[in-house]
């Protein structure tokens, strides 16, 4: 009986401090860039990202992954790919090269 009673005030405790989920959280940004290991070292995938209605740009010329969202979202942590490395352009779009590195979701 006494753990349903604790049990009953910790839901209410974080029932009360969920609070109005309609509106955002501030302090925080509105999206995370996507990166993926390769063996030499950290990279970005794609060269924009839309979070929230908004677009967060990268610089052109920057090398970039050129990897499709299917991709991201079917890739298992811990197993080794081979992508295609890209080039962002003016307008924010990774154009892929004719080179390949191995690489893992991170």
């Amino acid at each position: 009986m006494l753990s349903l009673f604790w049990e009953t005030l910790l839901l209410a405790i974080i029932g009360c401090s969920i609070g109005d989920l309609k509106e955002p959280a501030t302090g925080f940004t509105p999206c995370i860039n996507l990166f993926w290991e390769t063996s030499a070292g950290r990279t970005t995938v794609g060269c924009k990202h839309e979070c929230n209605e908004t677009k967060q740009v990268t610089n052109p010329g920057r090398q970039c992954l050129a990897l499709p969202l299917a991709a991201q979202n079917k890739a298992k942590y811990g197993v080794k790919y081979t992508c295609t490395i890209g080039e962002c352009d003016t307008k924010q779009n990774c154009h892929p090269t004719d080179l390949f590195i191995g690489c893992w979701k991170g």
